[in-house]
């Protein structure tokens, strides 16, 4: 039978931070189990008929992190020439995603910058910076 530390160390805890990577006084006392921070404080919707003016929690960080494994996942795939199979394979592994999402942290919260990687001036943009976003984060995996 699985003990909880068992099943538990399969799990990332996250926590939101402030934008400057802070993690947020919401999560009190958990603090310290928080593994990674994730931007999830006082957020726009992206909605805008939601009738929220922001919205703020561990659950909106939870949900932008499962998003950028997601997207890590995914760009891998595009990095063909440098990377055999199985090591595209090994990112789904929970240790291989932690070591790579360790590699992306800024502070000693904890805290992924996120939006370092997606910071784009408008939609036009993409061809240039969104290219060369979207590079960083297939180089950061490879590294």
């Amino acid at each position: 039978m699985a003990t909880q530390k068992t099943l538990t160390s399969q799990f990332f805890c996250i926590g939101a931070t402030t934008e400057n990577g802070t993690l947020s006084e919401s999560i009190g006392s958990q603090k310290s189990a928080i593994d990674f921070g994730f931007p999830g404080e006082n957020l726009e919707p992206l909605s805008e008929n939601s009738g929220v003016e922001k919205i703020t929690g561990s659950s909106i960080a939870t949900a932008l992190a499962s998003g950028f494994a997601g997207l890590l996942l995914y760009c891998i795939q595009f990095d063909k020439e440098s990377r055999p199979e199985q090591a595209k394979k090994d990112l789904q592994s929970h240790e291989v995603m932690k070591r790579t999402l360790k590699k992306m942290v800024d502070n000693s919260q904890h805290y992924i910058p996120v939006p370092i990687y997606f910071e784009l001036g408008s939609v036009s943009e993409w061809n240039r910076e969104g290219q060369a976003a979207f590079y960083n984060i297939v180089n950061t995996i490879r590294m």
